[in-house]
């Protein structure tokens, strides 16, 4: 067997994007988020493109699937 390291990036979501995120997986809205958590709707959609960036995807369908499968949730 061929045992080697394998280097990770640790990828650090901040705790607006896991919330954000954490209320995606509930099912809410960006409207009802920003409703929820008190911030402009706007700042929820600022939110979810750094969260976009962050883990290389398109939508929040795959940010969450990325989540939950690298445990960032």
């Amino acid at each position: 067997m061929d045992r080697k390291w394998i280097a990770r990036i640790k990828i650090n979501l901040t705790e607006r994007e896991i919330e954000i995120l954490r209320y995606y997986h509930r099912g809410l809205t960006i409207y009802e988020t920003s409703k929820k958590i008190f911030i402009s709707i706007d700042t929820v959609k600022f939110h979810r493109r750094k969260l976009f960036e962050k883990l290389g995807v398109g939508n929040m369908n795959e940010a969450l699937t990325f989540a939950l499968n690298n445990r960032l949730l």
